[in-house]
């Protein structure tokens, strides 16, 4: 198969994935409900002629060619535009990742023409399915790479499970050369592995059998033989040293170097066949870690835009900074929260603030009190930010810490007076974020406090407006100058709160 009927399998198996996403039914629902019901299509090429055969499906109300010569328009400038067809806006936009264009997005019947914040939330929402999309391709075919060799690794099971328990890349690392020594019985292990943008070379991980740590202060002791590894492709078998490369198809991630057999005896065969298998399974293991970290990155790429509603209306000193985020998640790990609970905190310590967007800004910068109607509007911000969120399935969990961030621990908060444990950890933690930030900002109606100040009064509404098991998390970390040290690095923002 040639390069060319390479790219045309990979475009179609694109398109198809692209259309089946869930995101995208989703990301339709979210827009029809800002645009009015609208028609979505999406198109191969911009070649006139298969364009013109894709096009027959459409309206005829549909100027079929106005609109090709608006999709070749997308081609050559490769981003986004809005064009009116009769007495109703169209938008088209290029379905990009790279330089390679795979398709083309047409959304019609739009009745009114959509604002530039609109299109830049709409490009993000794209941008994810795309790179979602090219991930669930690369993750098949490297499903098809790995299926024949786990097969074949079924005799060490117990190894690859090992291995394969944590998505966290790393923890993973240090647990493949702990592993490593243990079933080798060897002294010394050091894990080099190359930035993937840069191409160098790094020591990640360096453990020795003798030390009562895990470990020690990396040497960089064998990064020439690595670098050797890296560059024939090879592995390097000695007496008392054994270096493997960590390959993927062609692709080489890094280089697994031990040292020194416990027993003083010379490595043997054996010793390098299972050093070989355990690097095979490694490498599934970290191309998984990998992949998970960029779902994660994406799906925070898709919260950032959502967001970026909200920071595009209101000028920084209305939404929240990125100190609240660091401090939510400061306050989640002083609580022990789970891996799972920590994702969803931090996806909600980045969208607080969503349903403000539907509130007038007015309200938002009256530098007085707010009456009775505009306390009604300020305080239906989190079910507003609800209606957004519910259509999309990957931050379903984080719709209670968002809609209950503003419930008091005595019940007498909003939305629904929640009481006490019933309010979810989540919220309860970003309901002492939220006022820690409040107390520390200058705002037209109100003085700034200092830190010490904002501490004390958080503390002394413990029971009331805040969880007591929260209040005493900010206060070890204040007594551990962990809150001062995430001050200093906002300096430009927290000015004299010392």
């Amino acid at each position: 198969m040639n390069n060319k009927d390479t790219y045309t399998e990979y475009k179609n198996e694109f398109l198809k994935r692209f259309i089946q996403n869930k995101i995208f039914k989703e990301e339709e629902s979210v827009f029809s409900n800002i645009f009015g019901k609208a028609q979505w299509w999406v198109f191969s090429s911009a070649n006139r002629k298969t364009l013109l055969s894709e096009l027959r499906s459409m309206p005829r109300a549909v100027d079929k060619k106005a609109a090709c010569s608006h999709i070749n328009k997308v081609k050559k400038e490769k981003k986004p535009i809005v064009f009116k067809c009769d007495n109703f806006y169209c938008v088209c936009a290029p379905l990009l990742r790279g330089d390679n264009i795979y398709g083309y997005l047409m959304i019609s019947y739009l009745n009114s023409r959509p604002s530039d914040e609109l299109l830049l939330v709409l490009n993000g929402f794209t941008n994810s399915i795309i790179e979602e999309v090219s991930k669930e391709i690369e993750l098949s075919k490297l499903y098809e790479v790995i299926r024949p060799r786990a097969i074949a690794l079924s005799t060490i099971h117990t190894i690859h499970r090992l291995i394969g328990s944590t998505l966290d890349i790393n923890e993973l690392l240090p647990r493949i050369g702990r592993l490593a020594l243990q079933v080798l019985r060897a002294g010394h292990i050091e894990i080099y592995m190359k930035d993937r943008k840069t191409g160098k070379l790094n020591c990640v991980a360096a453990i020795n059998y003798a030390e009562s740590k895990d470990f020690y202060k990396i040497s960089k002791k064998y990064a020439n033989i690595a670098k050797t590894v890296i560059a024939n492709s090879r592995s390097v078998s000695k007496k008392n040293l054994l270096a493997m490369p960590l390959i993927e198809e062609e692709d080489i991630l890094g280089v697994i170097i031990i040292k020194d057999r416990i027993d003083k005896k010379n490595f043997t065969i054996f010793d390098q066949e299972i050093l070989n298998t355990l690097a095979e399974q490694a490498v599934v293991a970290i191309k998984n870690a990998q992949m998970y970290k960029e779902q994660q990155d994406i799906t925070i790429g898709s919260i950032k835009s959502l967001a970026s509603l909200l920071d595009l209306k209101l000028p920084g000193a209305y939404t929240h900074t990125s100190l609240f985020v660091e401090l939510i998640l400061a306050l989640g790990r002083e609580m022990a929260l789970s891996q799972e609970e920590m994702r969803d905190l931090h996806y909600s310590a980045l969208l607080p603030d969503l349903g403000k967007v539907f509130v007038p800004e007015q309200i938002l910068k009256k530098p007085a009190p707010l009456d009775k109607r505009e306390l009604h509007f300020i305080r239906e911000h989190t079910k507003k930010a609800v209606e957004i969120m519910q259509h999309l399935s990957g931050l379903k969990s984080t719709i209670p810490i968002i809609l209950h961030h503003h419930e008091w621990y005595d019940g007498t908060g909003y939305p629904n007076r929640l009481q006490g444990d019933n309010i979810p950890a989540g919220a309860r933690i970003m309901a002492v974020g939220d006022a820690f930030e409040a107390m520390l900002r200058k705002r037209p109606h109100k003085e700034r406090l200092t830190l010490t100040k904002t501490v004390m009064e958080i503390k002394s509404q413990a029971n009331t407006q805040f969880d007591p098991k929260v209040v005493n998390a900010l206060l070890h970390l204040y007594h551990k100058g962990t809150l001062k040290s995430l001050l200093k690095g906002h300096m430009h923002e927290f000015k004299k709160v010392f």
